[in-house]
C-alpha cells in the first residue's frame, strides 16, 4: 500500500506527495518482485543493508513484529529516518533499543498502527472530549479485531491498531486492563480514573464505537479505508521536515509488573494471572487473565506471550491524545 502511494500516480490512487520509493527488499523474492512490479520500483535488494547509504528513508512493513527490531536498527543506526509498522515490536527491550539507537544517531523514528489518523478515531476524540464537557461520560465500548492464534504473532498483530484507537480516543492513562476470552474473542474492560471502556476483539467486518453520557449516547462507525494515506503523509512530512511526528519517549515506555494496590478480585476467571503489558504513550498496563481459560485453549503458548503485545500509542497527528 505505502509504495503505491508513493509511486503511483494521483490518477491511479498515488498520493501526490514528494517521495518515491526506489528499493525494495521483502522475504520472499517472488513477492518482492510483485509489488516492485505492480508499484514501479526498479530495484530490488536481496540484502536491504545495500540499501545504506543509497536512501533518505525506509519503511519497515514485515508483518511479524518481531523482526522489526533486526529490520529497523541499522538503519537508526546509520541516521537514516525510519518508519516501523504496527506492531512496533513484540519485545519491550526491542523497542527500547530502537529507541535507543535513533536517540544517539538523530535518526527521526516513527511508526506504529495508522489507525491512530482515521477521520473517525479523531471523530470519536473530538466527541468524547465535547460530552466529558458537558455533563461527562459514563462508560464506552469500541470494537476491532484481534487474533489470538494469527501466525504473525497471535494478539499482537492487529492488538496495536486496538490499543492505539483506544489511547487517541481517550487518553493514555489508562489505570489497569481486565480480560477474558470467549467465544474465541478477547473482551477487556480498559480502567480509566472516571471511565471504563469494553473492547471486543471480535473478528468480524464493521468496527464501531459508543460513547454513553450522562445527556446522550452518541454510536460511531470506524472506517479504516484510508488509514494508510493519512499514515504515510505523516511520516512524509515528518521526513521533509525533520521533525519527529512524535516524541520518541512514547515509543518505550518501563513496564509496570505489578497489579495496582486498589485492583480486587472480582471473578475466579478475571483476576488470576498477571500474562503481559500493553504498552501506552505515558505508561504500561497490566493485563489480568483468567487462567483456567487460558490454560485450557492456549496450553501450547506461555501465558506471557499470549496477550503481552507493545504498541506506539502517541499519535502523529500533531495533538497528542489527552
Amino acid at each position: 500500500a505505502f509504495s503505491r502511494l508513493a509511486n503511483l500516480p494521483p490518477e491511479e490512487g498515488g498520493s501526490g506527495l514528494p517521495a518515491r520509493v526506489t528499493m525494495l527488499w521483502g522475504e520472499s523474492a517472488q513477492r518482492a518482485a510483485f509489488v516492485a512490479n505492480e508499484a514501479h520500483i526498479h530495484t530490488v535488494v536481496d540484502d536491504p543493508a545495500r540499501m545504506l547509504g543509497q536512501v533518505d528513508a525506509v519503511m519497515v512493513v514485515l508483518r511479524h513484529g518481531a523482526q522489526h527490531h533486526d529490520a529497523a536498527l541499522p538503519f537508526l543506526r546509520a541516521g537514516i529516518s525510519t518508519w516501523v509498522d504496527k506492531p512496533f515490536t513484540t519485545d519491550i527491550g526491542q523497542a527500547a533499543a530502537l529507541v535507543a539507537a535513533a536517540r544517539e544517531s538523530g535518526a527521526l523514528l516513527a511508526g506504529g498502527s495508522t489507525c491512530k489518523y482515521c477521520p473517525d478515531v479523531l471523530w470519536l476524540r473530538d466527541k468524547y472530549r465535547a460530552m466529558c464537557a458537558d455533563g461527562g461520560v459514563i462508560s464506552a465500548g469500541l470494537n476491532f479485531p484481534g487474533e489470538l492464534d494469527s501466525p504473525y504473532g497471535g494478539l499482537y498483530f492487529y492488538g496495536g491498531h486496538t490499543a492505539e484507537i483506544l489511547t487517541t480516543a481517550f487518553g493514555p492513562d489508562i489505570i489497569s486492563v481486565k480480560a477474558d476470552v470467549t467465544a474465541g474473542n478477547v473482551i477487556a474492560v480498559f480502567k480509566y480514573a472516571s471511565l471504563g471502556v469494553c473492547v471486543n476483539f471480535a473478528e468480524v467486518s464493521e468496527f464501531h464505537a459508543a460513547l454513553y453520557g450522562a445527556k446522550e449516547v452518541a454510536v460511531h462507525s470506524i472506517d479504516i479505508s484510508t488509514i494508510y494515506r493519512q499514515g504515510f503523509a505523516k511520516f512524509v512530512q515528518g521526513v521533509l521536515t525533520r521533525t519527529p511526528p512524535e516524541q520518541i519517549i512514547s515509543l518505550a515506555s518501563p513496564p509496570v509488573r505489578q497489579a495496582p494496590a486498589s485492583f480486587k478480585k472480582e471473578s475466579s476467571l478475571m483476576y488470576s494471572v498477571w500474562t503481559g503489558t500493553c504498552v501506552t504513550r505515558t505508561r504500561a498496563v497490566t493485563f489480568f487473565m483468567g487462567n483456567k481459560l487460558l490454560c485450557k485453549k492456549h496450553a501450547r503458548r506461555p501465558l506471557e506471550k499470549v496477550f503481552h503485545f507493545f504498541t506506539n500509542s502517541n499519535p502523529l497527528s500533531g495533538e497528542p491524545a489527552k
